[in-house]
Order: C-alpha cells, then sequence, then structure tokens
C-alpha cells in the first residue's frame, strides 16, 4: 500500500490548493473549561462524531473575534481567500498533516508526498515523526500500547500512547514537549484516527488540542480543532473543522469547510465543491461556496470562490490558467456589474486594496504590475542632493506608451502633493526624517502601486561658504580669508561660529570666521597647507586647503640615472639651466622629465629632474617634450604634453604651469608641435587630439599673454605627427601632417592635400639636397621612407628601408644641406643621407647600440662647434637601455662615460653618510640595474644632487632591498649593514662605504630583509639589526657575536626598536597576524606580550623617554584591499598593548617616520584617484594630536617606498627618501 495513494488528488488543479475550513460558534454558550474537559477525555472510548464535536465545540469556544457577516469587499475576500488558498505563509495544517503520513509510513513501507490539503503542515509532520518513533521502539508487527517519552530530531521529545492494528487502523495520542523535527516546534496534544487503510479506500481524522507550533520564529501558531479525509480511487472527501491563533498578530481564522472532488478516469478534476464558512477574527464572517469548471484541453479551467456575507451582496474570485477575477455583485441578483483582473493569486494577493476601485465588467482590464522602486546612482544621499528614483512597471494588457507614471514621496507621514516626479530636489527631507517614495502607475481603469522604499539620509557635511582664499600663496605673505559654516540638516540659515580643529602654527581665526595667518616656509616648495574647522570639539571636521609656494625652499632634488624617451620629438639640445653650456632635455615618456649635460670627468650625467609629477593625476604620462624661448630671454622654457593639458616650465626653479586644458570628456592630446609660424614675435603651438580611434582635431593656438585659439581643423584617425617647417619660399613656416595635409602657418589655408599621405606615422622635413627649400618626409614602421617637393608636389626620392623607429632632417656636418637620420627599429642603424638627383645617399651609418632607436635630436651638447647625434635605445627589449650621444666629424664615435649611463632600476634609501671625514653625501641602494640584468649598487649624491654609482655589490637576484648608514667601528667614516643576495642565496654585509671592503658578512641560503642598526647591548657600537626569513638576528659587528634573535609567528611586515630612560631595550614586531613585545637588558630578549596586529604595515617608536609609545599604520579595518589607511597609536605599560588613538586618512601609507620634537607623522602616501585607475603619489605630515593632516606634496614621481624615509629635525631639517622612479633630497 502507498501513501501517495492517500494523499488523494492533492497535485490535480488549482483548487486542491484550497482546503480548510470555517463554522460558525454557535456553541458560545458553553464554558470553555467544560470543552477542555471534554477533548480531555479518552478518545478510544468515544466515536468520530463524538470527537468531531468535542474539539469543534472548543475550537468555537476558543474564539474570541467577530462573528457578524463581513463585507464582501476586496479587502476581506483577498485575505479570506489568502487564508483558504495560499500554501504560503498560512500553511500551518498542511504541515501537521504531512508529519503525521510521514510517521505513519514506517507501518507500511513507503513513502507519502505532502498532501497539501490543510493549513497545519508543519504540526502534521510532527505527528508522522513521533508515529515512526513508537514503531521503531516495537517489534515489527507488534503494535502494542506505549507511553514512552522518545527524543525529538532536534530537540525536545514526544511521548506516543495507543495501538494501530494489523491493517493500520486505530486511535493514536501523541503529546509534545518542545519538540523540533523538520521546520518546527511543537508543544501540546494531538489524537490520530484512521478507520479505514486499504490500497484504494482510506478515511482518518486528526485532532488538535490547543498544539502551540512555532515554525522557525518566523510564525507561531496555536491550532485547536480537527482535520478529516475520506478518500477513494475517483473520490475525495475532507472536512475541516479548525481554530488557528496567531501568535504574533494575535488574528484568529476559525474555519468549517466541507470539500468534495470528483475525479475521471484519467485523473483529472472533473467536479471540486466546497462549502462552508471563514470566519476572521478582525473582519467576521464570510460564506464560501466553489465550483471547478474544467473543459476538455485545461485550457480554460478555472475555479470559481462564491463568498457571501453581510447584506446582498456577493462576490467571486474566478480563479483561471492565466488570469484571476474578483467579481461584486452588489443586488445579489447573479450579474456582477463591476470587478477587478489579475494575472494570478499572487497578484491579487499582494496588491494594495485599501483605496482601489471597481471597474465596470466591460472595462475590466489587467492592473499594471509593479514591481519595485529604487534609488538611482549613489545610496549614500544627505538632504544636499537630489534624490532621484527609478521604478520598473508592467501591464499585460496595455501598451507601456499609454500607462500614466508617477511618485508618491511621503515625508515624516505627510504625503507631498507637490513633488510627483522621480526627483526630490534638495533640501526636502534633512537628517533623521522619515522619507518614503512610492511609485503610482495607472493604466486608465486601475493604480498599481510599488512597495514604499525607505530612503534613509545621512547627516550632510557642514557647508563651507570661503571668501578671499588665495589660490596660491607665498611663503611670508599674509595670509586672510573667511570662513563661514551652515549644517543643513538644522533647516536654519543662521551662520555658526567656526572652531579651530588644526591648522599651522600661528593660525588666528574670530568668532565670525575670519582667518589670518602669515604663511611660514615649508619644507617642500609646493605645499597644500590644511585647515580644519568644526562646530564643537570631537565634532564633524571641515578641511580647507591653501596652496603654498616657498620661494625660499630650493626645489627639491630628485634624480634618476639615465632613462630614454618611448617617442619621437621629447629630446631636444638647449640651453634652459642656469649653468652655462647646453644641456639634453628629454623624458621616458612616463613621469620622468630630466635634462642631461656631459664633462670630460663624468662623462654623460643628470644635472637636474623635475621632482613632481607633470599633471596633478600621476597616471598621466608625458606625452610630448619641446623646448622654447617663450619670453625672449637668454634660456629656453620646457613645453611638457600630458593627455589632459599643455604645461610650460619657465626655469629649473619653476613648478609647471598649465597652459591649456582638454575639456572633461574630450580626447587625449596625441601630439604637438611649436614654432613662431607666422613670424610676429609670438609663438603658435599646434596641438594634434584624439582617441584610440577616429577622426582627430587640430588645434592651433597662438601664445602671446594667453593662449588663443586661432585654427581648427579635423581630419581622420590616420593622422600621427604634426611639424612644423619652411616647406616653400614664403617666410611663414607650413604646418605638416604625415598624412599629407600641408597649412601655411600665416593664412592657415591649405596648400596642398597630398591624398595618399606622406607617411603612415611619421613626418619630418629639411633640406636634404641643398636647393634652399625643405623637404617633406615621410616615413612608415613598415615600408619606404620618401621625399616629397611642396613646389612641384612631386616624389623626389625613394629609400627603402625594412623596419623605421624615427626619422629627423637636421644639419649634422655644418656643410650646406641637412642630413636626414633615418633610426631603425629592431637591431639596426642610426643612418644619414642626402638627397642627390633623386637618389637618398647614405653619408654615413653606425649601430643604435641597442634594441631600435627613439627620440632622435642633434645639437653641440659639449660646445665644441660640433653636432652631435644623440638617440635612446632598448625600448623594444627586455635588456638594458641606453642613451647614446656620438660625434659625427670625422667619423661618428660614440662618445660618454659607461659608468653612469647604467640604467637604474628602482630605489631604496641607506641615509646620510661620512664617505670621509669631510665627504658628506646622501647614500642610495639600487636593488638592480640594467633592467634587473644586472645587480645592486650605491649612489652617492652630493647636496647639489651630483651623483656617482658604485661597482656591483651582488647580483641581487634574490632582492635584497634594505640597508641603512652607521659607522660600527666607530673610526669617523661611516659603513653600511646591507642586504644583499648572490643568484638566489641571500646575504647581509657589513661595508666601508668609501672602499666598499666588507667588515663581516653572512651568505648561503638566507632570505635576508629589512636591516637596520641599534645598540643592543649598550657598549655605545651600534649592532646591526637584520630579518632573516622570520627570524630577527641582532649581531655585535665590532665584536662579530650574536646577540641573540627572535623568531616571528609568520611573516614580518616590520620592526621597530628604541631604548628608555633606565638603559632598556625594547622590541616591536609587526607580523601578518599580531603584534609582539620584548624587552632586552644586552643579553637576548624577553616575550612581554602580543595583540592582533590590525593589519600593521609600518611601526615606530614615539617618545620613549620612559613610557613608549608605538605607532603603527594599517589599511583601515584592516583590510589588504582598503583605499585609506587607519594610523593607530598604543601605549605600553607594564609589558602590554593599550589602544590610545586611532584615525583613518586619505590614502594608503607607504612609509612614514615620526617627528619626535613636533608629535607629528611624516608619511608616503599614495591615494586612488580617476576613479581607482591612478594612484597619486605624495609627501604628507600629520599631527598625532589633532589626527589631522597639517600638509601634503605635489605629487611624486612613484610611490614612496617602504622604509626609505630619512629625516633630520632640527634647525637644517634635511629630508630624504626614495620612489620606485627617483631619489630625493632636501634640505
Amino acid at each position: 500500500m502507498k501513501f501517495d495513494r492517500f494523499v488523494g488528488l492533492a497535485t490535480l488543479g488549482l483548487f486542491l490548493a484550497a482546503c480548510g475550513g470555517n463554522g460558525g460558534s454557535d456553541s458560545s454558550s458553553k464554558l470553555i473549561e467544560d470543552w477542555a474537559d471534554k477533548v480531555a477525555e479518552d478518545p478510544s472510548t468515544q466515536t468520530s462524531t463524538e470527537l468531531k464535536d468535542a474539539y469543534w465545540g472548543y475550537a468555537q469556544a476558543l474564539y474570541s473575534g467577530s462573528t457578524a457577516d463581513a463585507d464582501t469587499n476586496p479587502q476581506n475576500v483577498q485575505a479570506a481567500s489568502r487564508y483558504l488558498l495560499s500554501d504560503s505563509s498560512l500553511d500551518v495544517a498542511s504541515l501537521l498533516n504531512y508529519i503525521i503520513y510521514s510517521a505513519l509510513d514506517p507501518y507500511f513501507e513507503s513513502t507519502v508526498s505532502a498532501p497539501q490539503l490543510s493549513h497545519t503542515k508543519p504540526l502534521v509532520e510532527l505527528v508522522v515523526s513521533a508515529l515512526a518513533k513508537q514503531k521503531k521502539v516495537n517489534n515489527k508487527g507488534q503494535q502494542k500500547a506505549s507511553s514512552d517519552a522518545f527524543p525529538c530530531y532536534f530537540s525536545g521529545s514526544v511521548s506516543v500512547d495507543g495501538n494501530l492494528d494489523d491493517n493500520g487502523t486505530g486511535t493514536v495520542s501523541i503529546e509534545f514537549s518542545s519538540c523540533m523535527e523538520f521546520y518546527g516546534t511543537a508543544d501540546g496534544s494531538a489524537v490520530v484516527r484512521i478507520d479505514v487503510m486499504e490500497q484504494d479506500e482510506y478515511s482518518s481524522t486528526f485532532y488538535y488540542n490547543k498544539v502551540n507550533l512555532n515554525i522557525e520564529d518566523v510564525e507561531h501558531w496555536e491550532v485547536t480543532g480537527y482535520s478529516s479525509e475520506n478518500y477513494s480511487l475517483l473520490r475525495d472527501e475532507s472536512d475541516v473543522g479548525l481554530l488557528l491563533t496567531n501568535l504574533y498578530s494575535g488574528e484568529q481564522y476559525l474555519e468549517n469547510i466541507e470539500r468534495t472532488v470528483v475525479v475521471d478516469s484519467y485523473g483529472y478534476a472533473s467536479r471540486a465543491l466546497m462549502t462552508g464558512d471563514i470566519s476572521i477574527g478582525s473582519i467576521g464572517k464570510l460564506s464560501i461556496a466553489t465550483y471547478f469548471q474544467a473543459s476538455d484541453e485545461q485550457t480554460d479551467a478555472y475555479t470559481s470562490f462564491e463568498f457571501d456575507g453581510s447584506g446582498s451582496s456577493i462576490a467571486t474570485l474566478e480563479v483561471g490558467v492565466d488570469r484571476v477575477k474578483f467579481l461584486l455583485d452588489a443586488d445579489g441578483n447573479g450579474e456582477a456589474e463591476n470587478g477587478l483582473l489579475y494575472e494570478d493569486l499572487y497578484d491579487f494577493y499582494v496588491s494594495d486594496l485599501s483605496n482601489v476601485q471597481l471597474v465596470p465588467i466591460a472595462q475590466l482590464s489587467f492592473s499594471p504590475r509593479v514591481y519595485g522602486v529604487w534609488v538611482s546612482g549613489s545610496s549614500n544621499l544627505s538632504t544636499l542632493d537630489s534624490i532621484v528614483v527609478d521604478g520598473d512597471y508592467y501591464d499585460p494588457d496595455t501598451p507601456h506608451s499609454e500607462l500614466e507614471a508617477h511618485y508618491e514621496w511621503t515625508l515624516n507621514g505627510e504625503v507631498l502633493t507637490q513633488f510627483t516626479s522621480d526627483t526630490l530636489p534638495p533640501g526636502t527631507a534633512v537628517y533623521g526624517d522619515s522619507l518614503q517614495v512610492r511609485l503610482a502607475v495607472f493604466d486608465g481603469y486601475n493604480t498599481g502601486y510599488s512597495e514604499p522604499l525607505d530612503i534613509e539620509l545621512v547627516d550632510s557635511p557642514l557647508e563651507v561658504t570661503l571668501s578671499d582664499v588665495p589660490e596660491w600663496v607665498a611663503a611670508g605673505e599674509q595670509v586672510s580669508f573667511s570662513v563661514v559654516l551652515y549644517d543643513a540638516d538644522t533647516r536654519d540659515t543662521t551662520q555658526l561660529q567656526p572652531i579651530l580643529a588644526y591648522g599651522p602654527e600661528g593660525t588666528d581665526i574670530t568668532s565670525d570666521g575670519a582667518v589670518e595667518w602669515t604663511a611660514a616656509a615649508q619644507l617642500f616648495n609646493s605645499t597644500k597647507v590644511h585647515f580644519g574647522f568644526m562646530l564643537e570639539d570631537g565634532g564633524e571636521v571641515t578641511d580647507v586647503v591653501v596652496n603654498v609656494r616657498s620661494a625660499d625652499a630650493a626645489m627639491p632634488i630628485a634624480r634618476s640615472g639615465i632613462e630614454v624617451p618611448y617617442s619621437d620629438r621629447s629630446t631636444h639640445v638647449g640651453n634652459f639651466l642656469v649653468a652655462d653650456g647646453m644641456e639634453i632635455i628629454t623624458t621616458d615618456n612616463k613621469q620622468r622629465l630630466f635634462a642631461l649635460k656631459t664633462d670630460e670627468d663624468s662623462g654623460v650625467y643628470q644635472a637636474w629632474m623635475y621632482p613632481y609629477s607633470i599633471s596633478e593625476s600621476s597616471g598621466d604620462n608625458i606625452v610630448q617634450v619641446a623646448l622654447a624661448n617663450l619670453d625672449d630671454d637668454e634660456s629656453s622654457e620646457i613645453l611638457v604634453a600630458t593627455p589632459d593639458g599643455l604645461y610650460v616650465i619657465w626655469d629649473e626653479y619653476s613648478l609647471a604651469t598649465r597652459i591649456l586644458t582638454m575639456a572633461d570628456g574630450s580626447d587625449s592630446i596625441m601630439g604637438f608641435a611649436v614654432a613662431d609660424a607666422d613670424n610676429n614675435g609670438g609663438v603658435e603651438i599646434a596641438l594634434l587630439s584624439g582617441g584610440w580611434s577616429g577622426a582627430r582635431k587640430l588645434t592651433v593656438y597662438s601664445l602671446l599673454e594667453t593662449a588663443t585659439e586661432v585654427f581648427d581643423v579635423t581630419l581622420s584617425d590616420t593622422t600621427e605627427e604634426i611639424i612644423f617647417s619652411n616647406v616653400d619660399a614664403d617666410p611663414a613656416l607650413e604646418l605638416i601632417t604625415n598624412d599629407g595635409f600641408v597649412y601655411d602657418g600665416a593664412t592657415w589655408q591649405n596648400q596642398w592635400f597630398y591624398g595618399a599621405g606622406f607617411g603612415r606615422e611619421f613626418v619630418a622635413a629639411g633640406d636634404i639636397n641643398g636647393d634652399g627649400l625643405e623637404e617633406i618626409i615621410g616615413g612608415s614602421s613598415w615600408g619606404d621612407i620618401k621625399v616629397y617637393s611642396l613646389a612641384t608636389k612631386q616624389t623626389i626620392a625613394t629609400l627603402e628601408n625594412f623596419n623605421t623607429c624615427s626619422l629627423l632632417a637636421e644639419n649634422v656636418d655644418n656643410d650646406s644641406a641637412d642630413e636626414l637620420l633615418v633610426g631603425d627599429c629592431q637591431w639596426g642603424n642610426i643612418s644619414a643621407y642626402s638627397e642627390v638627383n633623386g637618389n637618398l645617399i647614405s653619408e654615413w651609418s653606425i649601430n643604435t647600440q641597442g634594441h631600435g632607436a627613439k627620440g632622435i635630436a642633434v645639437g653641440d651638447i659639449d660646445s665644441d662647434d660640433e653636432m652631435e647625434v644623440m638617440w635612446g635605445t632598448g625600448q623594444g627589449s627586455s635588456g638594458a637601455d641606453h642613451f647614446v650621444i656620438v660625434d659625427v666629424l670625422p667619423q661618428p664615435v660614440i662618445k660618454g662615460a659607461d659608468s653612469d649611463l647604467a640604467q637604474l632600476d628602482s630605489f631604496m634609501t641607506a641615509g646620510w653618510a661620512n664617505i670621509t671625514p669631510d665627504e658628506h653625501k646622501a647614500v642610495f641602494i639600487v636593488p638592480t640595474t640594467n633592467s634587473d640584468y644586472d645587480g645592486q649598487r650605491l649612489v652617492y649624491m652630493d647636496e647639489n644632487g651630483r651623483y656617482t654609482v658604485s661597482q656591483q655589490i651582488s647580483d641581487n637576484w634574490q632582492g635584497g632591498r634594505f640597508g641603512v648608514i652607521t659607522d660600527f667601528d666607530k673610526n669617523g667614516y661611516d659603513d653600511i649593514f646591507l642586504a644583499t643576495a648572490e643568484l638566489y642565496d641571500g646575504g647581509f654585509k657589513a661595508m666601508d662605504l668609501e672602499t666598499l671592503s666588507v667588515a663581516w658578512e653572512v651568505s648561503g641560503g638566507n632570505n635576508v630583509g629589512l636591516v637596520d642598526a641599534f645598540d643592543v647591548d649598550g657598549d655605545s657600537y651600534m649592532d646591526a639589526v637584520y630579518l632573516d626569513g622570520t627570524t630577527i638576528r641582532f649581531v655585535n659587528i665590532y665584536d662579530e657575536v650574536l646577540l641573540g634573535s627572535v623568531t616571528a609567528d609568520s611573516s614580518v611586515n616590520d620592526i621597530a626598536l628604541t631604548k628608555t630612560g633606565d638603559g632598556t631595550t625594547y622590541l616591536a614586531i609587526a607580523s601578518s597576524t599580531e603584534l609582539s613585545f620584548y624587552s632586552s637588558d644586552g643579553t637576548g630578549f624577553t616575550f612581554l606580550s602580543k595583540t592582533t596586529s590590525n593589519g600593521c604595515m609600518r611601526i615606530g617608536f614615539y617618545d620613549a623617554t620612559d613610557t613608549p609609545t608605538l605607532v603603527c599604520s594599517a589599511r583601515s579595518g584592516s583590510s589588504f584591499y582598503a583605499e585609506n589607511t587607519d594610523i593607530i597609536s598604543y601605549s605600553i605599560v607594564d609589558g602590554s598593548f593599550s589602544e590610545i588613538s586611532r584615525f583613518e586618512v586619505n590614502g594608503e601609507i607607504t612609509d612614514f617616520v615620526l617627528n619626535q620634537s613636533a608629535g607629528t607623522l611624516l608619511a608616503g602616501v599614495a591615494e586612488e584617484t580617476g576613479e581607482g585607475y591612478y594612484e597619486t603619489y605624495y609627501m604628507a605630515e600629520y599631527s598625532l594630536a589633532n589626527k589631522a593632516i597639517l600638509w601634503s606634496s605635489s605629487p611624486l614621481l612613484g610611490r614612496v617606498q617602504f622604509r626609505s624615509i630619512k629625516y633630520v629635525s632640527d634647525a637644517n631639517s634635511k629630508l630624504m627618501f626614495s620612489t620606485q622612479h627617483a631619489m630625493y633630497l632636501l634640505q
């Protein structure tokens, strides 16, 4: 016998989801206590009729809600049908019955599906489980009585008392005690009576005596009454008399329903009837009658639920396959006059019917389906923001264009009738208000509503009105500006009195917000000084920035070694620096812009480098560099193009000034040309702009006092390069493009459009045949080089060249004609050609010295009255890059010392050193050179930026990066403790800086990381401290004695050492998992305490005279991917950590040092810009007491390296640090 046959026709048709019932309380005169006594009698001595009467009478007595006939309005019918027809939130009895069926399964070795026949499912499952436990205890086939208690599956217990005979019939009592089975927990008693248990016939009744059922703390019910079912093969009947009380809401449902389903031979429900009453406590009683209408194809099948209540009106809920109709017969004449239409029962259940208007039957249509409403854009909104929302809706039978949608805004319970659009203006709602919005959609007859969306506003930032804040101020100038604060959340425009939260020393502020400060000289010559204003101590702070340029502060000295250009027309020879002679001005076409000079002793050296990123965004690379005399003085100025603008640097002491800006969202600058095209004494700048693809724009500006646009034209995407040159007989220059356009530089009229183009990538011009007119030369990366005459508009010469990287025409040998210089790509040559009788004749050729050639330039760099040719090579390979200079006459010869031409890959800082007692220099570490192909070197830099590079110290494949300057033997000559490596074996060396002789070393398999110097044993000689894997070792180098070691629990981020006034040495270790703290008396280290690390990446001790304080920088929230940094301070008392301060700063702190005298932290910062695509790098100083930034520098050339900042704060403060792209020195 299979229990799934006992389920009847539970899955047939929509009707079978509705199986509960209701009855009136005709026994209200009986006392509840009498009925309680009645149901407590022994069920085995009572007939089924007596049990039903008792339990139904008890249910009616317990019902305390309304028994009056209810109105048949849509809301009441919705509530009744949702209870009777839904198998979701009120499916309680169905779960009860399922439990019972499942529990009986062990008696018949079968499995049963959920019947979905009532609203007591959880409790039925518990009853069934209880019967199953009884069966497992009794021997098979011996269903003797038992009153033992058995544990439930999850918790609690159940007792079963009674018998089922060999036919599976009988009466069983069940008692639950906090019994948790499946997903319900039950307390109380139930009775199961099975009268018939046959193959094709089944009859049973379930009785519930105030069973308390908690369904996962989501629903909580009390169930009283009975539910019976009589099933045969072609007929299924049920009778239900139940009271369900929702213990959360207090609502009661009293149902008395009889049901009959007749099934045809194919298993389809051919007729279904449901009659009875349903009483809902807050509504009253409705009678229900149901008929199931089916067609042969089952396509137009529907179930009619007829509800009868007060008055003569009758409501019908007609549930079809693809629609649900609510129909109201107001006068009871059998014809419905008005109604509503829905897509399905769910649509009907969830609709807001509180103010719904019925429509005539002839106009019946679906109500619009409104799926929801949401905030567009950021949800972090304040009263200062416009609140914009959007929603989604659909109507099955009305075109979207005919729907009328509007938004209903509700503020603190009041509907804002004046606002019906998707936008609420700023200032309408403030922080703390209750704000809701819902979307209403009208189709001409019906209105659909979304669920209301609650919008919570954040506390708005203080509104700040600033007056007279200067864009820039010079050090020493009096700064005066005013600050006015308003709090928009108060709906009050009264000016608030600001308080200075932080700011530079000497700042005064009056009660009305007048601020005065005499701008002091800053460490950097370009500094953003920060002022913080608040309304009350500890309140929200508004930051104000004043840009200070310190004329007395020298431009930071920055050096990078020799780099090479990666594009043409970015190398030039001229006089830019104050010093005598000519310089090579060039770039790496990333961030670095620098000047090279030559002398007999050093060969080629880097004499100057612009220390800041040209653009405020460190992600903007340099597109092109040019030299031009813009002010008619003796020196030239540098013009620099980045994708977003054009800048001028007036001299080596000046900051870059933007003179042209690309509009937001416009194309990027691709290149430019500069010349006095019309011979008027001014300068014209031709700017080529475009995107990755598509048209290019060519714009010409006249630069006198300001940049004024004089010409523009749109060109195709084949325009790649532009130049100015005089290629005709008039005095004006011509503007020439690679793809065949020539424009007159005075009239800007087109003089020639050569449709085939001069060259795919390159264009140059020069008088290479000595006829007094310059020729146009065009070339392609792959293809011929051709020479053109504007006078004849013909090709006059062609040169086959395999792979071209650069073209330039200049006079390099002091004869009457220019030479065409061609730089090969790959492994090729630099070759010089002259045009003779239509042929390009080679005059000389020399190997490029590397892979490719870019940025060919010509000039007299050594002031010998003869031209040199120079270029960059190596750009096309992974090997070293080289900057090559060649003396042309009498034969091409490479010049320049090779040592300083070494490519320095990246930088670390060792410190200031007395190389000899009289030679004081800054020492930097270069971990690898020549594009990682060569090893570690040291750089010695003097106060003017002149530097020398040491011989290779180690090949450093293992990547030793750290070192520190110290005079460990106290001989007056400084030494270096240095992490080194040979191949894959790390090591450590103590070396003399002058001779690089090794005093002590360890090597062979060690992975040496951090390096420091500290007098651990108190003998006044500095000892070596270095990290070997996860072990910190302490070595007395002078005496060659190991003083001790400490091993961390995991990878080490940083270490810090300090000595207190009593001579005790303290060690802090920040590992990936914890901060640990040790002390030493000079003979070893003793563990004191530890705490979670909070993600500390850099640590340092502050004010360790008596009680040490440890300062840590960690990614905010201890998340490695956080954009900002927490600065955390710990006090260490009696060896234990205690956090005393924490504040968040913008960006990632990559390194810091503590200024002990000022109570500040000087840090390198990397901050995301450009929506996270790039980072901007700068130095900044933070006040630990005020928890605020004091100043920040202009953007630097790369990320400040970890443990690279060295700072001396005294009357002659000096600072040195390293980025991955440059060495910095300030003093």
